[in-house]
Formats: C-alpha cells, structure tokens, sequence
C-alpha cells in the first residue's frame, strides 16, 4: 500500500511505515517472479523524509558524539543519514546491498541470519525474507535495539521505496525514515 505526501517537488510515493508485529507473526515468502530489485539508485533526498538528528543535543533527536559506538547512535546515524546511491544485485535466494562507500551486506532471503557489518560500529545480526514484492531486512544490535529496513521497487520500476524504522526503549516512539531513490 502506498501513500501519497505532498512535497515541493511534487507528489511523492512513500510506503506506509510497516510494524514489527509483521515481522514477529509472519513467515518468509517467495518473491513473485520475475520481479527483482537489482539496479544502481540514486537518492532522491527533496522528496524523501529524514528525521534530522541535532548532534549539539538539543533538537528532538540527539546523537551523542561522545559515546560513537553506543548502538543507538548507530542506528539513529543510519536513519538519519542514508546513502546517495545503492547498488542491489538480487540473484533471488540472496541479496548484496553495496552504498557509495563501498561497504556491502550479503543478506539470504531464506532468513538466514548474517553478521556481516554494514553501516554498524557495533555487532548486528541480520536476517532477510520476502513478503511478497516487498524485502524486509532485520538488524539486531548488540543492546538489543531493532531496526527494520523494507525495500520495495514502485510499480513503473524506476524508483526504489526504502523505509528505515528504529525501536528502542531510549526513544519516546518508533523512528521511521523514508528515502525514495530513482534510477541512476
């Protein structure tokens, strides 16, 4: 399902933030075929929503640059500050996700976990399914904060809907970030 959101560049699809009750009550599913995100994306930051994190401490996100492996930094880093471009190449039963920094994740849809670091300065477990068209990743940090990131190819296949959504006891609600990407 989508939603459309005003924004100066125009009307923007952006997904409906998804829970992690889906993900605890669901079992992994096979991708429709011939379906597949692989492709080179480009952010498209004006008509995507970042939460902006204030690193002074005094906005409503804040990033402690004192403790720069805390796995709340680390997840609040990876919402708040998404990668320009992503290389997907998906082969079905597996996923490697390449960011402009030249960090990769391999991530099994078979819900496999990996351990592989990407974006983390701290340990994370990850584990990847299909729920339809949809890819759901899970990381787990070290403290036991949850980030889900979901992938979803739009319908005309030119852009990329990436939702980020964070849940730890230390924050007053869920964190979710949207990032839509186009074809580079």
């Amino acid at each position: 399902m989508f939603h459309r959101l005003g924004s100066a560049g125009g009307l923007a699809i952006i997904p409906i933030a998804f829970g992690l009750a889906a993900l605890a009550c669901s079992t992994p599913s096979i991708k429709p075929e011939p379906f597949t995100l692989s492709g080179s994306w480009s952010l498209l930051h004006s008509v995507s929503e970042l939460p902006v994190a204030d690193r002074s401490g005094s906005g409503a996100i804040a990033v402690d640059a004192e403790w720069p492996r805390s796995t709340l930094n680390a997840a609040l880093v990876f919402a708040t500050e998404p990668p320009r471009t992503i290389e997907i190449s998906d082969s079905g039963s597996a996923v490697v996700l390449s960011v402009g920094s030249g960090q990769s994740l391999l991530l099994y849809t078979d819900g496999r976990l990996s351990k592989e670091p990407i974006a983390w300065p701290v340990d994370c477990e990850c584990q990847a399914s299909w729920r339809g068209s949809v890819l759901f990743v899970e990381h787990v940090l070290e403290d036991r904060t949850h980030v889900v990131e979901t992938y979803e190819r739009s319908e005309d296949g030119k852009q990329l809907l990436v939702t980020v959504m964070i849940e730890d006891g230390r924050l007053p609600r869920p964190l979710t970030s949207r990032r839509l990407y186009g074809e580079s």
